[in-house]
């Protein structure tokens, strides 16, 4: 599945991390692996619009993804359109997600002397950030067995058959009691048609429930909806710091543990298809 105007970046990703291993292996004379481990953390939050602002899709865009600026396809596009990494057009790739440690705003005057707000795609609070750098770095590329590295989507179905409620089911959920509590309700959108000029509108499906490994949201099948989506914003949860709706505990890294949220890990942005 796509990302959107990023698409390239399906390609052009993978492609920039092969020819830095290839420029590293000639570089040492072949010291180094063509295949070494390499990292990389998913662009953070920006801007501090509402978390939804209910955009519509043009009825053109066939998958239903977003045509427009945005920072969520390029979230999804730098783990090669998978949405998690290792996959086979990244192999011995790890990822940190970052989207929960937003930059708030803040005001800069041009050159034109025009003041405006600035923000930072990259986040400010590296601790957490690094820890969970880290944490998938140390699995991957040392092979060190760690609890998990964070929480993905596997996949999603109906409750039961006369239900419009969706359980999204995750994997890596840890051995720390699973799914927290989650901290809003917000984060999961439906695709459903019948939007202004024949377009699909991307609704809000509030979170109901939460169990171990595990979340439901609630009508996310109704009006014939296509596909479902998590935190697909340029800045989804707002512009405080670990305010995203579903995360995991895990055991942290290092007692006493360094300073941020490394005793939970989020759940990563998404997309998929609604069968």
């Amino acid at each position: 599945m796509s990302g959107g105007q990023y698409d390239a970046y399906n390609c052009t990703f993978p492609a920039m991390i092969a020819d830095w291993r290839e420029k590293w292996h000639a570089s040492t004379h072949g010291e180094t692996a063509r295949d070494f481990p390499f990292g990389f953390v998913q662009l953070n939050s920006i801007g501090n619009g509402s978390t939804f602002d209910h955009p519509v899709d043009p009825s053109d865009n066939a998958d239903g993804l977003s045509a427009q600026f945005g920072y969520a396809g390029l979230r999804w596009s730098q783990t090669a359109a998978h949405g998690f990494v290792p996959n086979a057009a990244q192999p011995n790739v790890f990822m940190a997600t970052s989207l929960d440690t937003p930059d708030r705003p803040y005001k800069f005057t041009g050159s034109n002397g025009v003041t405006d707000d600035g923000f930072n795609v990259h986040s400010p609070f590296k601790q957490p950030v690094a820890a969970r750098l880290a944490r998938a770095g140390l699995a991957q590329a040392y092979n060190v067995s760690v609890e998990t590295v964070g929480p993905l989507f596997q996949s999603v179905r109906r409750v039961n058959e006369t239900s419009d409620d969706a359980l999204v089911e995750l994997t890596g959920c840890g051995a720390s009691g699973g799914v927290l509590p989650v901290q809003n309700t917000q984060g999961f959108e439906a695709l459903v048609p019948g939007g202004a000029h024949g377009a699909s509108v991307w609704e809000p499906v509030p979170v109901i429930a939460h169990a171990e490994c595990s979340v439901t949201v609630g009508g996310a099948f109704g009006r014939n909806a296509t596909k479902l989506r998590y935190n697909w914003y340029s800045n989804p949860c707002g512009v405080d710091c670990f305010g995203c709706a579903v995360y995991v505990a895990v055991e942290p890294l290092v007692s006493p543990p360094l300073s941020g949220m490394e005793q939970a890990l989020p759940l990563p942005p998404f997309v998929t298809d609604l069968a």
